[in-house]
């Protein structure tokens, strides 16, 4: 199969195949490109400006997504990962880096598993994490490692003071599953296939939409941050 994706005039071409995974008796419709997103694409307008606008507080403002950086920074960069995605980890370090060199910037994660049954599970056990104030630690550990497992998560959510009992019950909520299928659903619409992909937009949602997809170096999205912030 091949998904033509727009980065503004650039056309790139990702093959892969579909997948529909589902995990505790939740229906997630995770049905996405399984593969490795593009390396090394420069920032640029996302390839469709309307949607993104119509969208903006769904992908800025969803009180129920992870937030890392400064929770009132006045730039978003918004980030949607997987915790198998070998790019996503790559991108871990670039990510605290920009955190780090930027005071004023708000960072959203946004859990969109399309590597399967392990990396849906993940992605509930860091929302689930929230709970109790763990989700940002939580996170941090899991995208370390390399090949997960159900075992491996409770391990590392113990090692962390996680209540895993209470964790594994919040992971099962309604709650937790609706908000990786509104992901999903958002992902979808704004036609991102693959993980990494990152938008970086200003907080209250004024002004142009940069998109960035893949593995990239810091600068890529250094550049736009500090377009935003003009």
């Amino acid at each position: 199969m091949k998904l033509t994706l727009w980065l503004a005039s650039a056309v790139i071409i990702s093959s892969g195949i579909f997948s529909v995974s589902s995990y505790a008796g939740n229906d997630i419709d995770i049905s996405g490109f399984d593969t490795a997103a593009p390396r090394n694409q420069s920032a640029a307008p996302i390839h469709n400006q309307d949607t993104a606008k119509k969208n903006i507080n769904s992908l800025v403002n969803d009180e129920n997504d992870n937030i890392r950086g400064n929770k009132n920074g006045q730039i978003t960069l918004v980030e949607f990962m997987d915790f198998k995605c070998s790019y996503c980890k790559h991108m871990e370090p670039i990510v605290k880096s920009l955190i780090n060199n930027n005071p004023n910037l708000r960072v959203v994660i946004k859990n969109y598993p399309v590597k399967g049954d392990i990396s849906v599970y993940a992605a509930k056990a860091a929302l689930a994490a929230k709970k109790q104030g763990k989700d940002i630690p939580l996170h941090d550990k899991l995208i370390e490692v390399s090949d997960l497992t159900q075992d491996q998560i409770m391990t590392i959510a113990k090692s962390l003071g996680i209540n895993t009992a209470q964790l594994k019950t919040d992971m099962a909520s309604s709650t937790i599953n609706q908000q990786i299928q509104k992901n999903v659903s958002l992902a979808k619409k704004l036609q991102i296939f693959g993980t990494p992909a990152f938008f970086i937009v200003k907080t209250d949602g004024n002004g142009p939409i940069d998109f960035v997809m893949g593995a990239v170096d810091e600068s890529n999205i250094q550049g736009s941050i500090n377009k935003m912030m003009q």
